[in-house]
C-alpha cells in the first residue's frame, strides 16, 4: 500500500468527510422520495404519470449519489485506485449531469408551472373525492389561498369549506393557482442554488480525488 505524504493525507480526510455528507444526502433523498411516492400515490391519481417519474427519478439519483460516496468512502479508505477511478467516473457524470439539468431546469420551468396549475384545476373539479379534497384542503391551508382564482369554484355547489378561512374567520382571496407558483418558483430557486453548491463541491472532490489517485498510482511522492 502506498504512503502519502501529509498534503495527500489531508486531502484524503477531506475526501473522508464530503464523502460521509454525500452518502447521507443520497439517503435522504431515497427517504423523501419514498415519502413524495407515497403522498403522489395517496393524494393524487396514479394517471400522473410524469409527477411518478420524477418521484422514482429522485430516489434513483439518491441511490447513485450514495453508490457514489460509499466508491469515494471506501477507494479513499483502502487507498484503492480502481474505486477511486470509478468514483472520478461518476464525479464528471454528476458534474455534466447537474449542468444539464440547470438549463433544462431554467428552459423548462414555464412548461412544469402550467403543467401543475393544469393538475391543481383538475383537482379542484375532483373535489367531491376524499383524496382530492384533503389536498385542496392541506394546499389552501398552508398557502392561504382559496380556489384557482381566488374564489370558490361555483361548479361545485357548495359553500367554501373551512380550508378557505384564517383562524378569523375571514376568506382568502389570493388564487390558488398564483400561490402554488410563487411557491414552486421559490422552491425551484433554491434548488438552483442548492445544485450550483452541489456542482461546485463535486469539482472540488474531483480535483482531490485525482490528486490522491495520481499519488497512488506514483508511490506518494
Amino acid at each position: 500500500m502506498a504512503s502519502l505524504s501529509c498534503g495527500y493525507k489531508c486531502l484524503q480526510c477531506m475526501l473522508l468527510i464530503f464523502n460521509v455528507v454525500v452518502i447521507l444526502c443520497g439517503i435522504g433523498l431515497m427517504i423523501a422520495g419514498g415519502i413524495a411516492e407515497y403522498n403522489v400515490a395517496t393524494y393524487l391519481s396514479k394517471d400522473v404519470i410524469e409527477l411518478h417519474a420524477f418521484v422514482i427519478f429522485i430516489i434513483a439519483f439518491g441511490f447513485l449519489l450514495t453508490v457514489t460516496g460509499i466508491l469515494g468512502f471506501a477507494g479513499t479508505c483502502v487507498r484503492n485506485t480502481c474505486f477511486l477511478t470509478l468514483y472520478i467516473i461518476l464525479l464528471i457524470i454528476f458534474i455534466l449531469g447537474g449542468i444539464a439539468a440547470a438549463i433544462a431546469g431554467l428552459i423548462l420551468r414555464d412548461r412544469v408551472l402550467n403543467y401543475v396549475d393544469r393538475v391543481l384545476e383538475e383537482i379542484y373539479r375532483t373535489y367531491g373525492d376524499e383524496l382530492s379534497r384533503k389536498l385542496v384542503d392541506l394546499i389552501q391551508k398552508e398557502l392561504q389561498c382559496c380556489g384557482p382564482d381566488g374564489l370558490w369554484p361555483v361548479y361545485l355547489s357548495q359553500p367554501p369549506p373551512d380550508s378557505c378561512f384564517n383562524s378569523k374567520g375571514e376568506l382568502y382571496i389570493q388564487s390558488c393557482v398564483c400561490a402554488l407558483d410563487d411557491y414552486l418558483r421559490t422552491n425551484i430557486a433554491a434548488i438552483a442554488i442548492c445544485g450550483l453548491i452541489f456542482t461546485v463541491f463535486n469539482v472540488l472532490a474531483l480535483i482531490f480525488a485525482i490528486c490522491v489517485c495520481m499519488a497512488l498510482k506514483s508511490g506518494g511522492d
